[in-house]
């Protein structure tokens, strides 16, 4: 339609000036550029649409804990076995505990801190732990330790490394998950 009336006007024009050449060419860029820019205002209403829809419901904060809450019930009480070597390093773990309270000796001016320091020598090596009072089940401290994929976490990586890529793999093999 906007094409015939063009040529209608160029038609009409006796003398054969036009301002600018009106070819069939012309016409159809003219045509795409309207499509063009329709297009464009419809997509930037969509846009402003998702976004206000986005900001109304988003909740990541309700979804982080829910992932949270499927970490202690679901993953937990069905991860694996400890193997032999593991359940040596708890071990390992529990002889420290028992060193630090026989031998370590808290670092001065650590005593109102919220992390408890302590060192100590055995022999020609000198070991040194710290304790902290966690006020929270342990069950929650995991989840907030193994569970990477939540929106948390995303907020912190945007805010450290900008548009950096971050790439996060679930249930590789069945067994964990990679960041």
């Amino acid at each position: 339609e906007v094409q015939q009336q063009l040529f209608r006007e160029a038609k009409s024009n006796k003398s054969g000036i036009i301002g600018k050449a009106l070819t069939r060419k012309s016409t159809e860029l003219e045509i795409k550029s309207l499509k063009r820019k329709k297009s464009k205002i419809v997509a930037e209403a969509i846009f402003g649409i998702v976004t206000e829809l986005e900001k109304q419901f988003s909740q990541p904060d309700i979804i982080d804990e829910r992932r949270m809450k499927q970490f202690v019930e679901e993953i937990m009480p069905n991860a694996p076995e400890l193997t032999p070597r593991e359940k040596e390093v708890l071990g390992t773990l529990g002889d420290l505990e028992t060193a630090l309270k026989e031998n370590g000796e808290r670092i001065g001016g650590t005593l109102k801190e919220e992390v408890d320091k302590f060192l100590w020598r055995d022999g020609d090596k000198v070991w040194a732990a710290y304790g902290v009072t966690v006020d929270t089940s342990v069950e929650s401290v995991l989840a907030e330790v193994f569970e990477f994929n939540t929106y948390k976490e995303h907020r912190r990586h945007v805010k450290e490394n900008g548009n950096l890529v971050r790439e996060f793999k679930s249930n590789v093999d069945g067994t964990r998950s990679m960041l």
